[in-house]
């Protein structure tokens, strides 16, 4: 029985395409000689990267409670604000009916975390965001934001 030294099934996905991985896989598991081994489809291949632009994902900004790390508030890229009461197990949507879904900033006054403040507009602007109309001051625990102003500052 010939057996070929094989990667992970994941690195050969990404590395080669799907379609390669089918056909080592079936020669490899039925002693067959089939194709090349991995080794030698992967040899001249070298790892680079090729994305995210800036860095950074598409969560902008987010911030815990200091005394209560359970008690959490994310600002995305472009999709709006979540707040989550239990760690993370559950988020909801708290900014979704407001002027802008990119966000730069979010943050709890840490004193009164019924206090929740976002700026909008992505600070690192690409394709994909759109430009912010200003900041927003929640005093009821995000159940309701106003605009403070800095309409035309773009990002936050």
């Amino acid at each position: 029985m010939t057996r070929t030294r094989t990667c992970s099934w994941w690195l050969a996905l990404a590395a080669v395409g799907f379609g390669a991985v089918v056909a080592i896989a079936p020669a490899t598991l039925s002693g067959q000689a089939g194709p090349p081994s991995s080794d030698t489809l992967l040899q001249d291949l070298r790892w680079r990267s090729i994305g995210n632009a800036n860095r950074i994902g598409r969560v902008s900004s987010l911030d815990a409670l200091e005394n209560d790390w359970t008690h959490v508030v994310v600002g995305s890229a472009s999709g709006g604000v979540f707040l989550s009461l239990n760690g993370g197990m559950s988020w909801t949507p708290i900014f979704d009916s407001y002027g802008a879904a990119s966000i730069g900033d979010v943050r709890f006054f840490q004193k009164d975390p019924n206090i929740i403040w976002v700026g909008t507009g992505e600070e690192c602007g690409r394709n994909t965001a759109t430009w912010g109309d200003g900041v927003y001051k929640s005093t009821d625990g995000g159940k309701t934001f106003k605009n403070m102003g800095l309409k035309d500052s773009y990002t936050i």
